[in-house]
Protein backbone atom coordinates (compact mmCIF):
# COMPACT_ATOMS: atom_id res chain seq x y z
CA UNK A 1 0.00 0.00 0.00
CA UNK A 2 1.58 3.58 -1.29
CA UNK A 3 0.44 6.55 0.30
CA UNK A 4 0.69 9.31 -3.14
CA UNK A 5 0.04 12.84 -1.44
CA UNK A 6 1.02 14.33 -4.68
CA UNK A 7 -2.49 13.07 -6.31
CA UNK A 8 -4.50 12.60 -3.14
CA UNK A 9 -4.35 8.55 -3.81
CA UNK A 10 -4.34 5.28 -2.05
CA UNK A 11 -2.21 2.40 -4.30
CA UNK A 12 -3.26 -1.41 -3.01
CA UNK A 13 -1.21 -3.64 -4.99
CA UNK A 14 -1.64 -7.37 -3.77
CA UNK A 15 1.18 -10.06 -4.37
CA UNK A 16 1.98 -10.70 -7.65
CA UNK A 17 0.13 -7.71 -9.52
CA UNK A 18 3.68 -5.82 -10.93
CA UNK A 19 3.60 -4.62 -7.27
CA UNK A 20 7.00 -4.49 -6.82
CA UNK A 21 7.81 -2.47 -10.86
CA UNK A 22 5.16 0.23 -9.84
CA UNK A 23 6.00 0.85 -5.69
CA UNK A 24 9.64 1.38 -7.31
CA UNK A 25 8.86 3.96 -9.85
CA UNK A 26 5.93 5.98 -8.00
CA UNK A 27 8.11 6.33 -4.87
CA UNK A 28 11.22 7.38 -7.22
CA UNK A 29 8.39 10.08 -9.59
CA UNK A 30 6.33 11.05 -6.79
CA UNK A 31 8.76 12.38 -3.87
CA UNK A 32 6.17 12.85 -1.10
CA UNK A 33 4.49 9.22 -1.86
CA UNK A 34 5.74 6.64 0.73
CA UNK A 35 4.99 2.82 1.41
CA UNK A 36 2.82 2.24 4.46
CA UNK A 37 2.78 -1.61 3.76
CA UNK A 38 3.86 -3.54 1.80
CA UNK A 39 0.74 -5.89 0.98
CA UNK A 40 -2.34 -4.12 3.21
CA UNK A 41 -5.82 -4.74 1.81
CA UNK A 42 -8.16 -1.94 1.10
CA UNK A 43 -9.88 -1.63 4.18
CA UNK A 44 -6.33 -0.94 6.70
CA UNK A 45 -6.20 2.03 4.78
CA UNK A 46 -4.26 4.23 7.68
CA UNK A 47 -6.74 6.75 9.51
CA UNK A 48 -6.67 10.36 7.74
CA UNK A 49 -5.97 9.08 4.00
CA UNK A 50 -9.33 7.03 4.32
CA UNK A 51 -11.39 9.89 2.36
CA UNK A 52 -8.82 9.81 -0.95
CA UNK A 53 -9.22 7.73 -4.01
CA UNK A 54 -8.53 4.19 -3.64
CA UNK A 55 -7.04 2.41 -6.67
CA UNK A 56 -6.40 -1.42 -6.82
CA UNK A 57 -4.46 -3.60 -9.24
CA UNK A 58 -6.20 -6.11 -10.74
CA UNK A 59 -4.73 -9.58 -12.02
CA UNK A 60 -6.77 -12.64 -13.93
CA UNK A 61 -6.40 -15.04 -11.37
CA UNK A 62 -5.48 -17.95 -12.12
CA UNK A 63 -1.93 -16.41 -13.73
CA UNK A 64 -1.79 -13.88 -10.30
CA UNK A 65 -1.97 -17.93 -8.41
CA UNK A 66 0.55 -19.37 -10.95
CA UNK A 67 3.30 -16.80 -10.33
CA UNK A 68 2.79 -16.69 -6.35
CA UNK A 69 3.51 -20.39 -6.56
CA UNK A 70 6.51 -19.65 -8.65
CA UNK A 71 8.03 -16.84 -6.87
CA UNK A 72 7.78 -18.98 -3.63
CA UNK A 73 9.93 -21.58 -4.86
CA UNK A 74 12.73 -18.50 -6.67
CA UNK A 75 12.67 -16.95 -2.77
CA UNK A 76 14.39 -19.34 -1.15
CA UNK A 77 17.54 -18.62 -3.34
CA UNK A 78 17.01 -14.65 -3.38
CA UNK A 79 18.28 -12.51 0.08
CA UNK A 80 14.16 -11.29 0.44
CA UNK A 81 12.97 -11.73 4.01
CA UNK A 82 14.05 -13.53 6.68
CA UNK A 83 15.50 -16.99 6.19
CA UNK A 84 12.61 -18.61 8.16
CA UNK A 85 10.18 -16.97 6.05
CA UNK A 86 11.73 -18.29 2.86
CA UNK A 87 12.42 -21.50 4.12
CA UNK A 88 8.18 -21.84 4.92
CA UNK A 89 7.80 -20.44 1.33
CA UNK A 90 9.83 -22.84 -0.11
CA UNK A 91 8.12 -26.42 1.79
CA UNK A 92 4.99 -24.96 0.79
CA UNK A 93 5.53 -25.04 -2.76
CA UNK A 94 7.56 -28.68 -2.88
CA UNK A 95 4.56 -30.08 -3.97
CA UNK A 96 3.03 -29.63 -7.58
CA UNK A 97 1.17 -26.85 -8.52
CA UNK A 98 -2.51 -27.94 -8.34
CA UNK A 99 -2.08 -29.59 -5.17
CA UNK A 100 -0.57 -26.13 -3.78
CA UNK A 101 -3.65 -24.55 -5.66
CA UNK A 102 -5.79 -26.66 -3.02
CA UNK A 103 -4.01 -27.58 -0.28
CA UNK A 104 -1.73 -24.59 0.62
CA UNK A 105 -2.26 -23.47 4.15
CA UNK A 106 0.34 -21.00 4.40
CA UNK A 107 0.17 -17.20 4.26
CA UNK A 108 2.05 -15.41 1.73
CA UNK A 109 2.37 -12.04 3.81
CA UNK A 110 3.02 -12.51 7.39
CA UNK A 111 4.10 -10.25 9.30
CA UNK A 112 5.53 -12.22 12.31
CA UNK A 113 9.19 -13.62 12.02
CA UNK A 114 8.76 -17.32 12.05
CA UNK A 115 11.68 -17.89 14.32
CA UNK A 116 9.46 -16.00 16.44
CA UNK A 117 11.92 -13.23 17.33
CA UNK A 118 10.70 -10.38 15.62
CA UNK A 119 7.92 -8.43 13.92
CA UNK A 120 7.76 -6.69 11.05
CA UNK A 121 4.82 -4.08 11.00
CA UNK A 122 5.48 -2.99 7.12
CA UNK A 123 4.23 -6.83 5.99
CA UNK A 124 1.56 -6.48 8.51
CA UNK A 125 -2.05 -7.74 6.94
CA UNK A 126 -5.68 -7.21 7.98
CA UNK A 127 -6.65 -10.37 6.77
CA UNK A 128 -3.81 -13.28 6.73
CA UNK A 129 -5.51 -15.62 4.35
CA UNK A 130 -3.65 -18.07 1.86
CA UNK A 131 -3.43 -16.56 -1.72
CA UNK A 132 -4.31 -19.91 -3.30
CA UNK A 133 -8.12 -19.25 -0.66
CA UNK A 134 -7.26 -15.53 -1.13
CA UNK A 135 -9.53 -13.56 -3.89
CA UNK A 136 -8.28 -10.02 -4.70
CA UNK A 137 -11.71 -8.98 -3.51
CA UNK A 138 -10.29 -9.24 -0.14
CA UNK A 139 -8.02 -6.81 -0.84
CA UNK A 140 -9.61 -4.27 -2.94
CA UNK A 141 -12.66 -4.16 -1.80
CA UNK A 142 -14.47 -2.36 -4.30
CA UNK A 143 -17.83 -2.50 -2.18
CA UNK A 144 -15.73 0.39 -0.47
CA UNK A 145 -15.30 2.26 -3.37
CA UNK A 146 -12.12 0.61 -4.54
CA UNK A 147 -11.23 1.70 -8.54
CA UNK A 148 -9.76 -1.08 -10.21
CA UNK A 149 -7.02 -1.33 -12.74
CA UNK A 150 -4.87 -3.33 -14.52
CA UNK A 151 -1.03 -3.40 -14.56
CA UNK A 152 -1.23 -1.58 -17.41
CA UNK A 153 -4.02 0.83 -16.36
CA UNK A 154 -2.23 1.52 -13.50
CA UNK A 155 1.29 2.25 -14.27
CA UNK A 156 -0.42 5.14 -16.94
CA UNK A 157 -2.48 6.47 -14.79
CA UNK A 158 0.54 7.25 -12.90
CA UNK A 159 2.66 8.49 -15.70
CA UNK A 160 5.09 5.32 -14.96
CA UNK A 161 6.95 3.53 -17.50
CA UNK A 162 4.96 -0.17 -18.55
CA UNK A 163 8.24 -1.75 -19.54
CA UNK A 164 10.35 -1.40 -16.19
CA UNK A 165 9.54 -4.96 -14.88
CA UNK A 166 11.41 -6.10 -11.80
CA UNK A 167 10.81 -9.02 -9.73
CA UNK A 168 9.35 -11.08 -12.25
CA UNK A 169 8.95 -14.72 -11.49
CA UNK A 170 9.79 -15.88 -15.36
CA UNK A 171 7.39 -18.79 -14.84
CA UNK A 172 6.00 -18.76 -18.41
CA UNK A 173 2.24 -19.11 -19.18
CA UNK A 174 -0.03 -19.90 -16.57
CA UNK A 175 -2.26 -22.89 -17.12
CA UNK A 176 -5.74 -22.51 -18.80
CA UNK A 177 -8.58 -23.25 -16.29
CA UNK A 178 -9.79 -26.01 -18.49
CA UNK A 179 -6.73 -27.74 -18.54
CA UNK A 180 -7.03 -28.09 -14.53
CA UNK A 181 -8.16 -30.91 -12.48
CA UNK A 182 -12.10 -31.18 -11.44
CA UNK A 183 -10.71 -30.32 -7.92
CA UNK A 184 -8.66 -27.44 -8.88
CA UNK A 185 -11.71 -26.35 -10.74
CA UNK A 186 -14.48 -26.43 -8.26
CA UNK A 187 -11.54 -24.48 -5.49
CA UNK A 188 -11.04 -21.73 -7.89
CA UNK A 189 -14.70 -21.31 -8.65
CA UNK A 190 -15.13 -21.63 -4.36
CA UNK A 191 -12.69 -18.87 -3.72
CA UNK A 192 -12.25 -17.16 -7.13
CA UNK A 193 -15.55 -16.40 -8.11
CA UNK A 194 -15.44 -12.48 -7.57
CA UNK A 195 -11.86 -12.35 -9.98
CA UNK A 196 -13.19 -14.47 -12.70
CA UNK A 197 -16.70 -12.20 -12.49
CA UNK A 198 -14.58 -9.42 -12.83
CA UNK A 199 -12.39 -10.58 -15.88
CA UNK A 200 -15.82 -11.46 -17.97
CA UNK A 201 -17.31 -7.75 -16.55
CA UNK A 202 -14.16 -5.98 -17.63
CA UNK A 203 -12.96 -7.82 -20.41
CA UNK A 204 -9.52 -7.42 -18.31
CA UNK A 205 -6.37 -9.50 -19.05
CA UNK A 206 -4.01 -11.19 -17.31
Amino acid sequence: MIIIPEKEIVLVTPPRTGSTSISRQVLAKYPESFMVYRHMEVDGVPFGYDRWRRVGVFREPIARLWSVYHYCKSVAISDRGTPAWREKLLESVSVPFEQWLVENAIPFTDPFDSAGTDYFPKYAVRHPIPENRKSLFVYLRPDLGTEILTYHEAVAMLGLDAFKRMNESGCGSAPDFYELSLQAKLHLNTFFDWDFQTVLKWGLAA
